[in-house]
């Protein structure tokens, strides 16, 4: 506690012979906050109240806690005012008090809320038989936070739609489940990943699946949902639903599990596209220089080995290996070294990891 003595400029003679006091508890951000309310000013690093050209000296503020307790030091000769006059002021300087309160209590949440984030989507598609009136739609919606804090209100909206003419029918709605808010990105290795799979009737047409991805902390827009958008059409061919053959093995099978061959025609030595290093060396580079190029190039070879092994692949995986080969041979590592930088590469190499453990539907089993 500090307990100073001070004069109001505006005081009369009289009352400047009479000493009032300001207690006060010295609260980080009060000068900053004074700097910004028109009701207050500073003095020798305290805020008091602005003194109209009428009416009482220096009030004695008492904040602990974020609560306020007001009094009042008042000379003879302002008591001796009428109390209606002396209540009213006493309401105004709480009018004017309250406000500081509430700013420093809302204080930092409201920084926080100013930081919003930003996120990367990517979905695909899968469609299989179950009978000639029934289809199986699934596929993966991953997400990467490419922000500096955790999403809120994370929603996804999935709708299947079918092309009719030249215009986009949305004929389904599909059920996501969203477990959890996404971390800040610097916290995963791989995107959060939102699996789906339902069975429903048979469309004709071109089909594609729509993700609506939307959160309430997005820069630029926060307290409003607003998010990435993201689309897959199915370009295979609808066959009876199956289970995937033959099995798949994790990037760090490939990478150094003892006495393992590769699958002909890829070998360890190989150049690896424009990375200026080897398959082998790329799978042992920790990545820490551009997270998102070997978050993917690990999890792409892993699925390129994988299926020259014998392991079947659905067609939202073949469509993001395609996707993955094209990016991976006109980048460099240098093109994912930004912090924060290639959250879509992140988000295909989150769907190649699920399919390389053996959890993509209607895709292989992990081996054992």
């Amino acid at each position: 506690m500090h307990r100073r003595s001070f004069q109001s400029p505006n005081s009369t003679a009289a009352e400047a012979s009479k000493p009032f006091l300001l207690y006060a508890t010295p609260i980080p951000r009060l000068n900053s906050l004074a700097a910004e309310l028109p009701f207050y000013r500073v003095w020798k690093g305290f805020v008091t109240p602005q003194r109209p050209k009428m009416g009482l000296t220096i009030r004695r503020f008492h904040f602990h806690l974020g609560r306020v307790n007001m009094q009042t030091a008042i000379p003879a000769s302002v008591k001796e005012k009428s109390g209606k006059r002396s209540a009213v002021r006493r309401f105004g300087l709480a009018a004017a008090v309250l406000p500081l309160l509430f700013a420093i209590q809302a204080g930092p949440a409201q920084a926080q809320a100013k930081n919003g984030t930003t996120l990367a989507a990517y979905k695909t598609i899968d469609i299989c038989e179950v009978n000639p009136t029934t289809w199986r739609y699934s596929g993966l919606i991953a997400v990467w936070n490419s922000g500096a804090v955790d999403t809120q209100g994370l929603q996804i909206i999935d709708t299947i739609q079918s092309k009719v003419g030249t215009n986009w029918i949305s004929q389904y709605n599909v059920p996501v489940g969203v477990y959890a808010e996404i971390p800040a990105g610097t916290t995963l290795e791989t995107a959060t990943v939102f699996p789906y799979s339902v069975d429903l009737g048979a469309l004709s047409g071109t089909i594609r699946n729509v993700a609506n991805v939307t959160i309430t902390n997005h820069s630029g827009s926060l307290g409003t949902k607003k998010g990435p958008e993201t689309k897959a059409t199915f370009t295979g061919t609808v066959e009876p639903c199956k289970a995937g053959s033959g099995c798949a093995y994790t990037q760090g099978y490939w990478k150094s599990k003892p006495n393992v061959v590769w699958p002909q025609p890829y070998t360890r030595s190989a150049d690896f596209y424009l990375s200026a290093q080897s398959w082998q060396k790329v799978l042992e580079n920790s990545g820490n220089t551009a997270p998102g190029y070997y978050q993917l190039a690990h999890q792409f070879i892993a699925a390129t080995l994988n299926v020259a092994n014998g392991a079947s692949v659905p067609s939202g995986i073949k469509d993001t290996l395609v996707l993955a080969e094209n990016w991976l041979g006109t980048n460099t590592p240098a093109a994912c070294a930004a912090k924060g930088s290639c959250g879509e590469q992140k988000d295909w190499g989150a769907v190649l990891d699920q399919y390389n453990n053996g959890k993509y539907a209607g895709g292989p089993p992990h081996c054992e």
